[in-house]
């Protein structure tokens, strides 16, 4: 899910964040996985997982996962939240392994066409 076209822009943005970290793997000057963990209020917020098409179900969205789980460690953090669409099945699954589970949902209402 790593954009080749936007991707860059994405990675800047997240580096300007205010306490927060970026994490990737790279094979050479790309990008192949990615995310951030925010922290605030004495909670690690995990966000932006994206891992390249190409380059999944080779657990590298698992060691970007566990890095900012670390870093939230080494923060005295033992509060992490992620956000992920009901959808995407494989995202649950790599959260569920790593001991996330489902605390609520979120339900998006939209204004009826006319």
């Amino acid at each position: 899910m790593v954009d080749r076209s936007d991707h860059q822009a994405w990675e800047n943005a997240a580096r300007r964040a205010k306490d927060a970290l970026f994490a990737t793997v790279r094979e050479g000057d790309q990008t192949q996985a990615c995310g951030t963990v925010a922290f605030g209020f004495g909670w690690a917020s995990i966000h932006g997982m994206r891992t390249v098409a190409s380059h999944r179900g080779q657990g590298l969205a698992a060691r970007v996962l566990a890095g900012l789980a670390d870093a939230a460690l080494a923060r005295g953090l033992e509060r992490v939240f992620l956000q992920v669409e009901a959808e995407n099945t494989s995202a649950l699954t790599l959260y569920r392994r790593a001991g996330f589970s489902t605390v609520w949902r979120y339900h998006y209402w939209r204004p009826a066409q006319s």
